[in-house]
């Protein structure tokens, strides 16, 4: 999740193979927080996933698929 405070939070979603397919914009890090437990995502060191999987390194590659941006895949919150 990148955090500008002027400009709200946008969440990367990024593919193992380290690319960057699709990001959503949100007005504050409650409300992108939020939108990822609505939509089942979890914290990923949290579930005991650190010890089978490693999350990609940088360099991002970017490849445009607006898999959830598209809303196709996306629930939206409701507050």
């Amino acid at each position: 999740m990148e955090n500008n405070f002027d400009e709200g939070v946008v969440i990367k979603f990024i593919s193992d193979g380290a690319i960057i397919f699709d990001s959503i914009k949100f007005k504050s890090q409650k409300e992108a927080v939020e939108a990822l437990i609505s939509n089942e995502f979890i914290k990923f060191q949290n579930h005991g996933m650190k010890e089978i999987l490693t999350p990609p390194k940088k360099p991002y590659n970017h490849i445009l698929r607006p898999i959830y941006s598209s809303g196709k895949y996306w629930k939206t919150v409701v507050k």
